[in-house]
């Protein structure tokens, strides 16, 4: 990746962790990096800490919002799961009534078909 960048030499042996965390930056585009890749070496020490804070911070809230993310994905799979057995719940109940609505009818069926056939031997 960084190779797209022209980094100094003096700005990669004094901020390697710099160096990442501005490559890693969601909020600055290639130019703005580049930008600060140049400016690095005559750039105040007090400047260079506030940069630092600041892309640590964007680092720390993107994972932040990344972990709150996959957590709600997963609340969501996992709603969605139940959702799924609630409703195959509900068609084997459903399947199981009409079942013994069959039976039911069935054995009233049954029952008259013995009746008549009672009667006629009688």
């Amino acid at each position: 990746m960084n190779q797209k960048f022209e980094i100094p030499q003096v700005v990669k042996d004094s901020y390697p962790k710099l160096v990442n965390l501005i490559l890693e930056a969601k909020s600055m585009n290639d130019e703005e990096k580049q930008y600060w890749f140049r400016i690095l070496p005559v750039v105040q020490k007090n400047h260079v800490k506030k940069l630092f804070k600041i892309l640590i911070t964007e680092k720390k809230e993107l994972e932040k919002i990344d972990m709150e993310y996959k957590q709600n994905l997963q609340k969501l799979q996992n709603s969605r799961q139940d959702f799924k057995m609630d409703s195959i719940k509900k068609k084997a109940k459903s399947r199981k009534k009409i079942e013994e609505e069959y039976e039911k009818n069935e054995e009233l069926l049954e029952a008259e078909i013995l009746k008549e056939i009672e009667s006629m031997e009688e």
